[in-house]
């Protein structure tokens, strides 16, 4: 069973890049496989099933870290997680920023909790220094995480649209370095 629906995700992946999901079948999809359209369909209910389950690969897991580290190893360690599971996953992160958009309201809700659970990390390693009172208590965990995100997306972007190789250890420290920068500029009233 397992290896079937390999193959369907496999078939399926291949072809929504290469003609985007609205315009793919699941007769294509069943071209592309050894396995009979009305077999696929006892896996899968429609297309839309096959892409959230490719997405559900990069979006289940969430990054384990050291949490001896010191605060800013901590968010760079967390960064180079995504910035890595990008390098990792490239065809599938290509589809999430591609076919998002036609996911129905259900798996976008469940993919957005999916993804929230996998930053919950990010908003305990700023709630402990918060609390530790390394960071100042003005500045909000729920802003913090929300500038985290926005920064790390941003350049995961980037990476996508423009296609070129990274170092993601650099990239990490990069990004948290601009995210620190700005939090110090707030802090001391810039």
């Amino acid at each position: 069973m397992k290896d079937r629906k390999v193959e369907i995700r496999n078939a399926a992946k291949k072809i929504f890049l290469e003609n985007g999901m609205s315009k793919t079948t699941m007769v294509d999809i069943a071209k592309n496989t050894s396995i009979a359209r009305s077999t696929i369909y006892e896996y899968y209910s429609s297309k839309e099933d096959i892409l959230y389950d490719l997405l559900k690969e990069i979006i289940s897991e969430k990054p384990k870290i050291d949490k001896n580290l010191h605060f800013e190893d901590q968010l760079i360690e967390i960064a180079k997680y995504f910035f890595e599971r990008l390098r990792n996953n490239y065809e599938i992160y290509k589809l999430l920023f591609q076919e998002i958009p036609v996911l129905n309201k259900q798996s976008k809700t469940e993919f957005n909790i999916r993804q929230d659970n996998s930053l919950n990390i990010v908003s305990e390693v700023f709630s402990k220094e918060i609390d530790n009172n390394t960071l100042k208590r003005n500045l909000n965990v729920e802003d913090l995480t929300f500038y985290f995100k926005a920064l790390v997306g941003q350049k995961m972007s980037d990476f996508l649209f423009n296609n070129h190789d990274f170092n993601s250890e650099e990239e990490a420290k990069e990004v948290i370095e601009v995210l620190l920068n700005g939090i110090r500029r707030r802090d001391n009233g810039n």
